[in-house]
This record gives C-alpha cells, structure tokens and sequence, in this order.
C-alpha cells in the first residue's frame, strides 16, 4: 500500500491551510506545534534547514522563519491594534526562541 501526503509544495491557486491539518501529523517542532505560530506558515517543508517559509497576514512578504521559535500571539494583538501600514516597528520582532 502506497500512501501520499499532500502538504508538499503549496500551489498558488490551491492554498494549504496548515491549521486544518492535525499537529500530530506534522514535524515535532515548536513552530509548527504551535496554533497560532502555524498560521504564518507556508508549508511544513523547511525551505533552508531549520527555518519554515513565513507569509505575513497581509501576503506583503514572506521570509524564513526559525523551526524552534513561535510567535506571541499577545504581543502581536497589541502591536496590529497600535500600528498602521507603513509605521516600523521598533521594537524587537515577536518571537521566542526555545531550546533545540
């Protein structure tokens, strides 16, 4: 029996929602057993090892995101609350690291 699993390479006009995807199924690392950090994830392949494809909200930018960090959802909250488009962020980018 040959099983294939679709969350390879996302298709642009077939968007993969990594939230709809049961966390056990997925690689044991803090970004992707994380809900929150999960939805800015792109794929569950790691495009460089150690790092995720991160797509922003907005579909603005993408960039690599560390496989052992997740995002403060409270701090997020906070910032989007306060921040309009075009302000930088001066403060430092909201992730925490853990330990591999």
């Amino acid at each position: 029996m040959i099983t294939f699993y679709d969350w390879g390479c996302k298709d642009m006009n077939d968007e993969q929602n990594l939230t709809e995807i049961d966390a056990q199924k997925l690689p044991d690392t803090v970004a992707l057993q994380d809900d929150f950090t999960r939805e800015f994830i792109a794929s569950p392949e790691e495009v460089e090892e150690g790092y995720y494809l991160f797509e922003s909200k907005t579909g603005g930018y993408t960039m690599w995101y560390p496989k052992n960090a997740k995002l403060d959802q409270t701090f997020y909250k906070i910032m989007i609350k306060y921040l309009t488009f075009g302000q930088s962020l001066t403060h430092p980018y909201p992730i925490s690291l853990s330990p591999p």
